[in-house]
């Protein structure tokens, strides 16, 4: 892990230092690591929660969420699925399961069930500014 964390370092600096290309599994490696580790800020949404990408159905009343596609798809769902997420919002927070896919999504958003956004704002405000971290 170290050794992962030394070359994204050095990529990163020379990155703001040089303008130069890096190579796909340097670039693969960066996003791999930004994927898997990150704490994303977005918009933070609620829909009606069913049979889910990962194949199980769940309800509005379970502590679940689905990821952006983008960000779904390169976990693959072996890894996203069952994965948690601790989502933030001023001074509120909640920890969902992941259980499917967002194709609406922007990298950063992450859509909720119902229960799970109540936690954090009113439905009536229907989209708010949420940070949350993953958890594979």
């Amino acid at each position: 892990m170290r050794l992962i964390i030394k070359h994204l370092y050095l990529h990163l600096l020379l990155l703001t230092t040089f303008s130069f290309s890096i190579s796909e599994s340097d670039s693969n490696l960066i996003n791999s690591f930004i994927f898997r580790r990150g704490t994303y800020s977005g918009e933070g949404t609620f829909y009606a929660v069913g049979l889910g990408a990962c194949g199980q159905v769940n309800n509005n009343e379970q502590m679940v969420a689905a990821l952006p596609a983008q960000q779904f798809d390169h976990l693959t769902s072996k890894k996203a699925c069952g994965s948690t997420a601790v989502v933030e919002r001023g001074g509120k927070h909640v920890t969902v399961k992941i259980i499917d896919r967002c194709a609406g999504c922007q990298l950063g958003d992450i859509d909720l069930s119902p229960a799970a956004f109540q936690e954090l704002a009113s439905p009536k405000e229907g989209r708010v500014h949420v940070i949350y971290t993953l958890h594979l």
